[in-house]
């Protein structure tokens, strides 16, 4: 992302239409069906998505101003994955958001997950 760039949001979503260079286009787009990201969280070179809709973990590498091929994590296993943190410690912290009405139910939602740093 560059700084002060116009990403078109909420005119515009996804790549497209730059309507002359007013907008910029993102460097990563998922299908609805995939992401509804609702949480983002960057640690050294790796940027953590949590996603709604997808119910997964998306982890996208940096390299200077481009980005690697994202990757899907924690699959459904969890549900809907609300917001993702960076611990002092470095690991993972995800709340889940099933009980809004729009998940399935899981035994102990919703709830804070922590996974170790990698």
């Amino acid at each position: 992302m560059r700084p002060g760039a116009n990403y078109g949001w909420p005119e515009v979503e996804g790549e497209g239409d730059t309507d002359g260079g007013r907008y910029t286009d993102p460097l990563v787009t998922w299908p609805v069906r995939e992401a509804s990201p609702s949480g983002m969280a960057i640690a050294g070179d790796t940027t953590y998505v949590a996603a709604l809709r997808g119910e997964r973990l998306w982890t996208l590498p940096l390299n200077g101003d481009t980005t690697g091929e994202p990757a899907a994590r924690l699959n459904e296993e969890y549900g809907r994955l609300r917001t993702v943190q960076i611990a002092p410690d470095g690991a993972l912290w995800l709340t889940t958001s099933n009980i809004a009405g729009r998940g399935d139910l899981r035994d102990g939602d919703d709830r804070i997950l922590r996974f170790p740093a990698r």
